[in-house]
């Protein structure tokens, strides 16, 4: 923690492969988080999580716990797998990281959360292509995610990026991606990051 500069917090908390913590518990134990940042002189980058439905839950029991100072962070954290657009017809709506009148689910969803935040910087640290639900990747597709998602990711909220650092998640279907893909594309790009197993997420991240 000495050579650090950040503290990563909870992965995924809403899923029970994950950190699986929920989110009256998690506000419980902000105050340890925050002074294990204050030790070392870390920014904090909050809980990265998926669902709109863990993260309002974790801010309303911070806000019951802490009143209006709530439970500090310096970045939001979230995930995005998407399929890259042109999508087929057998990817639903949600999938696809093109929205139907041809506008970026991605950006929409970076602005959305963007609010939630209050406005704080956005860490993303997966993205890829979507694997789940029998949908298909492989090296070309995460290479047009990177390619689709980088120019949502540098996108203006108002004046600043939108996000600040983000890292490409590699899945066992993309096990050739090759090391151009995962190459530096933008300061704020920080890693390649590897998963081992790929879990059952099915259902719309809401």
């Amino acid at each position: 923690l000495e050579a650090s500069n950040y503290l990563l917090t909870f992965n995924e908390p809403e899923f029970t492969n994950q950190a699986d913590i929920n989110a009256s518990y998690a506000a419980e134990l902000w105050p340890h988080v925050e002074a294990i940042a204050a030790n070392y002189s870390l920014q904090i980058v909050a809980p990265c999580t998926t669902k709109t439905w863990w993260w309002e839950q974790w801010q309303g029991n911070c806000t019951a716990l802490y009143g209006a100072a709530g439970c500090k962070f310096d970045f939001g954290c979230n995930h995005f797998y998407f399929q890259p657009s042109p999508c087929h017809g057998d990817v639903e709506d949600w999938a696809c990281i093109e929205r139907g009148d041809g506008s970026s689910r991605l950006l929409h969803e970076l602005e959305r959360w963007h609010g939630l935040t209050g406005g704080k910087p956005l860490w993303v640290t997966e993205f890829a292509c979507n694997p789940w639900s029998d949908l298909a990747c492989d090296e070309a597709k995460h290479t047009a995610m990177m390619d689709q998602a980088v120019p949502a990711f540098e996108a203006r909220l108002p004046t600043e990026p939108a996000v600040g650092r983000w890292g490409v998640a590699s899945s066992p279907s993309a096990s050739r991606l090759s090391s151009s893909v995962c190459a530096t594309r933008s300061a704020r790009f920080v890693a390649c990051l590897s998963i081992a197993k790929a879990d059952e997420r099915t259902s719309e991240p809401v």
